[in-house]
């Protein structure tokens, strides 16, 4: 399984740094980054991932987005679209104005997005590429999907003691 620091590595890897190096980017400690470095080198699933990267292709612009001139023409779609945000209105005043809709998540009544939905979303999409996220989504969805047994208050064990004790006789 391709963790998240062997990711780190095979990227710190491609873009020039040697394998110690890597192996500290990646966040190994500075005294065993040399060994981790050449072990993480020859690790099949480092090597399949740069292989796979070395594959995509990257288009470049020639000229970067923040150095274009904006035209009016780009301006007024960018106007609509902050126009789209749901605003509060009589029909459903307690959402809050901050609130954005993204497409492709569910939401509550109250306009907020359902934690479940999300976070089990978060954990399909995440799965293959950064697992420790997908295992903290696991996680967190684990507490909203099967919850602790809590402990029973005095009274409530009082009263079932007192029960067991009458149907003994």
């Amino acid at each position: 399984m391709l963790t998240t620091q062997k990711r780190k590595f095979a990227l710190a890897l491609m873009s020039g740094k040697n394998k110690t190096a890597s192996a500290i980017a990646a966040g190994y400690s500075a005294k065993t980054a040399r060994v981790k470095g050449s072990q993480l080198a020859k690790d099949p699933e480092v090597l399949a991932f740069i292989a796979r990267k070395q594959c995509e292709t990257v288009e470049v612009d020639e000229v970067p987005v923040y150095r274009q001139k904006k035209s009016e023409q780009e301006d007024k779609p960018r106007r609509r679209e902050a126009a789209a945000i749901p605003q509060p209105d009589e029909n459903n005043p307690e959402m809050p104005p901050s609130a954005v809709m993204s497409p492709g998540i569910e939401y509550m009544e109250d306009g907020l997005p359902d934690p479940v939905k999300a976070m089990g979303r978060i954990l399909v999409e995440n799965l293959c590429i950064d697992p420790k996220l997908a295992l903290d989504a696991a996680w967190r969805l684990a507490q909203f999907t099967h919850h602790k047994k809590g402990d029973t208050g005095k009274k409530s064990a009082k009263g079932d003691a007192a029960k067991k004790a009458a149907t003994r006789t």
